[in-house]
């Protein structure tokens, strides 16, 4: 009897792993660069595996100069940069990194727009000016040849994540030679 009984709860356990199946493994980013004040005005995403489209996008990204500084090194042999352009946008710190899912078919970025509200309502043009943004992020993770999807989330109050998720961008997989 104790037999059966071991036997009939081990199948179930099976069962209930091969209908579960394993969640998406979150990767944690080794260092993200974020801000209000890119060039590019419309939005765009990227992955670069080499410097030469590392030194690209970064060139795209402060091409009308501004206090920018220089491009970052990045080891190509082992890391990837991720590049999230929101475009022209309004009232906002940057982009902040939501997670990342390493998916069987490829890579999830979930990303949001870190909007901020002032008192009262600009007093000038220059003063709605300073409220512009064209804002980015620069994700170093670890090198991968899977796709990549890109999901902007909206917030409906500040103290809950996102509850709808829409793709915005995608980078195809990078085809084995």
């Amino acid at each position: 009897m104790r037999c059966l009984i071991a036997c009939l709860v081990a199948g179930a356990l099976c069962m209930i792993d091969v209908q579960a199946g394993d969640p998406p493994r979150k990767i944690k980013p080794v260092v993200v660069w974020t801000g209000k004040d890119s060039t590019l005005s419309k939005p765009a995403f990227s992955r670069c595996l080499s410097a030469a489209e590392w030194r690209k996008t970064w060139k795209a990204h402060a091409k009308e100069g501004g206090d920018i500084g220089p491009m970052p090194n990045i080891d190509f042999d082992s890391f990837m940069v991720l590049a999230l352009f929101e475009g022209n946008g309004h009232q906002n710190y940057g982009l902040r990194i939501f997670e990342i899912l390493d998916e069987p078919d490829g890579l999830r970025v979930r990303h949001e727009t870190a909007y901020y509200q002032i008192g009262g309502l600009p007093q000038s043009e220059a003063d709605e000016l300073k409220l512009q943004t064209r804002s980015y992020a620069f994700v170093v993770v670890p090198r991968s040849d899977k796709a990549v999807t890109f999901e902007h989330g909206r917030r409906t109050t500040s103290d809950k994540p996102p509850a709808k998720w829409e793709r915005v961008g995608t980078v195809p997989a990078v085809e084995r030679k």
